[in-house]
């Protein structure tokens, strides 16, 4: 059980069936208020959003900014819907870079493989290919669980290795590394399914991902202008007061907590504005990560990140 769990982060399995031969599960979205930890996310997403929580998991909003695509989602695993709808409004080009905000690198290692050429990846698990420039294909790989909130990062990188990422967290060092991918497997059941991981490297292959960590956006990118760039953002980057443990389920705000996180959320929307790569951006993605950043600041800050985005990217 503990193997499911791990591949399938945001899902919960449930037994249907079991016989001499094995175990049936079914996998649905996460709906147990224990594996939130924020006690708070149950009762915030029915008064915010009219949630229960059986239709958190697949809750986003897909909409345009102008020539920008943008997802709102819940669970970060949506996220990778945004780049696939501006890589099909491109004809199969790839975006060539990934500002990433967020207090996670979210490279985690799907059971997928290169499939054999750019774009698309191979889910042995459930026999199926995945087409990164194909918003349907990415909407069926999150809703049967193989793409997710700590994985979707990495199946992007491994459809487009050329791509460039900037990891932008408040408690991380300034470093550059690149990802080597490394082939793994994961034990389901008794039969192994391969599965391919991005370890942080300082001497890669040519062709591999760069991947740089900072603490501020960058005021402009190498080659800037060239192949766009999606702005991924997690609101955990603002606040991460449960990390998803639930070993942190009785914490509480500290004081002056909200006043702190409006004033990280108009800081970067004022350096987001003075960047020279913000014409660039052909891809937006926001998730609000239930269980890391707190259910008490949803309604709140939430539609100010959104308004400010808005207006600093133009409609």
């Amino acid at each position: 059980m503990d193997q499911l769990f791990d591949t399938f982060p945001d899902h919960q399995p449930s037994l249907v069936s079991e016989s001499a031969d094995g175990w049936t599960f079914e996998l649905c979205w996460t709906s147990d208020p224990q594996t939130f930890v924020d006690p708070g996310v149950a009762d915030t997403a029915a008064r915010v959003y009219g949630l229960r929580l059986p239709n958190l998991g697949g809750y986003r909003e897909v909409t345009r900014w102008g020539v920008r695509d943008v997802v709102f989602s819940m669970v970060h695993a949506w996220a990778l819907v945004a780049p696939a709808l501006a890589v099909q409004r491109r004809g199969g080009k790839p975006l060539a870079w990934v500002i990433h905000l967020d207090d996670h690198t979210d490279l985690m290692a799907p059971a997928v493989e290169p499939g054999g050429r750019l774009g698309l990846l191979r889910d042995r698990i459930f026999g199926i290919d995945i087409d990164v420039a194909d918003p349907a294909s990415i909407t069926a790989a999150v809703e049967r669980g193989t793409v997710s909130k700590g994985n979707f990062l990495t199946a992007y990188l491994l459809a487009y290795p050329g791509c460039q990422v900037v990891h932008v967290g408040e408690r991380l060092a300034e470093r550059s590394f690149a990802l080597q991918p490394r082939k793994e497997a994961v034990d389901l059941g008794g039969v192994r399914f391969p599965r391919t991981a991005l370890p942080l490297t300082r001497d890669p292959e040519p062709g591999t991902p760069a991947f740089r960590q900072t603490r501020t956006l960058p005021p402009e990118l190498p080659s800037q202008g060239e192949g766009g760039v999606w702005l991924d953002i997690d609101l955990d980057y603002f606040c991460n007061r449960y990390d998803g443990d639930s070993d942190l389920r009785e914490r509480t705000a500290a004081p002056g907590e909200t006043g702190a996180v409006m004033a990280r959320v108009w800081r970067f929307l004022a350096e987001l504005g003075h960047v020279r790569w913000l014409g660039q951006v052909e891809a937006v993605s926001v998730a609000v990560s239930p269980g890391f950043f707190p259910a008490d600041h949803w309604a709140e800050v939430v539609p100010a990140l959104r308004e400010g985005l808005q207006k600093v990217l133009g409609e």
